[in-house]
C-alpha cells in the first residue's frame, strides 16, 4: 500500500502517517497541522476522500482511522 502512503503525503502538508495493513484492512493514523480547527468528522472526511479510489476498487475494505493535529498542537 505504498501508493496510499504516497497519496496521503502528497495531499496533506507536513503529515506523519502510521499505517498497518492486513489484506484489505488498514489501521491508519494521520497527523498534520492542517487539521487545526477542523472537527473530527471533517478531518476523517478529508482523509477518506484521499482513500476513496482504493475503497471504491475494493483494495481497502475496512479502515480504522485516527486523524489529529500532531503532537505540537495537542
Amino acid at each position: 500500500m505504498n501508493e496510499v502512503l504516497q497519496a496521503l503525503e502528497e495531499a496533506i502538508p507536513d503529515c506523519v502517517v502510521k499505517m498497518d495493513t492486513l489484506g484489505a484492512r488498514m489501521t491508519l493514523k494521520v497527523s498534520s497541522p492542517i487539521f487545526v480547527g477542523m472537527s473530527r468528522l471533517a478531518r476523517q472526511r478529508h482523509v477518506k476522500t484521499i482513500l476513496k479510489p482504493w475503497i471504491d476498487s475494493g483494495e481497502l475494505h475496512a479502515v480504522m482511522l485516527t486523524v489529529d493535529e500532531g503532537e505540537s498542537h495537542e
